[in-house]
């Protein structure tokens, strides 16, 4: 142990001006550093190195002095987790099917029921590709910077509600900095995003224009008019406009590209325990992201969206803050100009599919 330390400490001191080297009672080694301009390419090569030999390092600032803790990871133990991730994803698959079988049923009258279950299937399927292109998006960027996560847990939602509430990611080990935390956060929504704009496109071509008496003939009372959102009502009039004594009969699928949206624009805005709070977490510190989440909760409850708001107070409770293992070394530039833009596509993204709410 104490050569394998020592052999460490070698290496650290070849790769940064170390002032004074500390070894502490539980086995860990702590280096006050000389101020540097550059520390994040230096820890990226140090924590490269720790991983071979099992260790992990952090690297902090107080007032002026950096130091940089290395220390022995601890394996981890999955024991009855593996077995939860197992049973939650087959339940999560079976309540986006009861929902999209039942958001399809009115579609009876127009045929057989053949048609109820085609649509079924395809709203399960597109519901779950943008789960999984959200998930995507992660591995990509934290294979990029060689972190490890862990199996997601999906979360089984209520059908006729919200079919499912995501998935939770639990990475084995921390961000190794800000970029890196910033990347894999983005990417994922970003993922999720263009997931969304396919399923929107796959829903309008599945609309349909029929005649005001078909439509009544077949449908009776239960056809009525929906409030939808700008960019909706655009695409459907520019592919399926409706003439005089016709309407236009909206696919099911249109609501699992609204899920997405919902599921992406969530991750995009900085919500405690969100994507977006985790991308933003270096420019904000923790009472303005804790603040954003609460004034969300209550603009949702003003715009009726009753359960999104407690999905969001239940993923945002009692979270601790998480950190990379590098906090010296800031976000670069590039990245802060996209963190507003990518926010300004939320918003715009918010105006043209998701207000008013039309998932029902």
């Amino acid at each position: 142990m104490a050569s394998e330390l020592e052999s460490i400490e070698e290496t650290t001191k070849k790769i940064f001006n170390v002032s004074n080297t500390y070894y502490t009672p539980s086995g860990m080694l702590e280096f006050s550093l000389t101020e540097e301009e550059d520390y994040s390419s230096r820890f990226s090569i140090l924590i490269s190195e720790l991983k071979k030999r099992g260790y992990l390092a952090v690297l902090r600032k107080s007032n002026s002095s950096v130091t940089l803790s290395v220390f022995k990871v601890q394996p981890q133990k999955d024991g009855n987790l593996y077995l939860l991730r197992v049973l939650l994803l087959p339940v999560a698959i079976l309540t986006i099917i009861i929902d999209g079988w039942f958001r399809s049923q009115f579609l009876y009258p127009l045929g057989s029921i053949r048609i109820v279950i085609t649509d079924t299937a395809i709203y399960g399927i597109l519901l779950l590709g943008i789960l999984g292109s959200h998930m995507l998006g992660h591995y990509i960027s934290n294979r990029f910077w060689g972190v490890k996560t862990n199996l997601p847990y999906f979360i089984p939602g209520v059908p006729m509600v919200f079919p499912t509430l995501g998935h939770i990611d639990f990475l084995h080990e921390r961000y190794t900095n800000w970029n890196s935390q910033f990347d894999s956060s983005v990417v994922g929504a970003l993922f999720c995003l263009l997931a969304s704009i396919v399923a929107l496109f796959v829903g309008i071509f599945d609309t349909r224009v029929m005649t005001t008496e078909m439509a009544s003939s077949l449908f009776g009372s239960t056809i009525h008019n929906v409030q939808l959102p700008i960019g909706v009502v655009y695409l459907l009039n520019h592919f399926f406009p409706a003439g005089p004594g016709q309407v236009q009969l909206l696919s099911p699928l249109l609501s699992a590209a609204s899920f997405g949206f919902l599921i992406s624009f969530l991750n995009i805005i900085p919500l405690w325990n969100f994507d977006g709070e985790r991308a933003a977490a270096p420019l904000l510190n923790p009472r303005y992201r804790f603040s954003i989440t609460w004034i969300a909760v209550l603009a949702f409850l003003l715009m009726q969206y009753y359960w999104l708001a407690f999905a969001v107070l239940v993923f945002s409770w009692n979270v601790r803050d998480v950190r990379p293992l590098d906090e010296v070394s800031p976000i670069s530039p590039k990245r802060k100009i996209i963190l507003f833009i990518v926010l300004a596509v939320a918003v715009i993204t918010f105006y043209l599919f998701l207000y008013p709410p039309y998932i029902s």
